[in-house]
């Protein structure tokens, strides 16, 4: 094989294996109190729930629900949920 193919393929071997790695903002499976974003974004920020959803509701209520709760809505629509690594994780519904 050419040494340039060579080169060119563990490049992109090397850029796929990055790309697996990065962090990704899911929804939250472990940290859910109603559909997980919140919980979702303090797993991406490695920050504690309880700070970002006391944050929420503070801003939410202080705003008069618009800008924050269809912010919320459409984070929960548009956020996918993150594999479960275990079926213990998964809360029941």
């Amino acid at each position: 094989m050419p040494r340039t193919l060579k080169c060119r393929l563990n490049f992109v071997k090397q850029n796929f294996m990055e790309q697996g790695s990065r962090k990704k903002l899911r929804r939250s499976r472990k940290e859910c109190m109603v559909a997980g974003v919140l919980g979702g974004i303090a797993e991406y920020f490695d920050i504690d729930p309880v700070l970002v959803r006391v944050g929420f509701v503070v801003l939410l209520v202080l705003t008069g629900f618009f800008p924050f709760g269809v912010l919320y809505l459409l984070l929960w629509i548009v956020i996918p949920y993150g594999a479960a690594s275990n079926k213990s994780e998964v809360k029941a519904s």
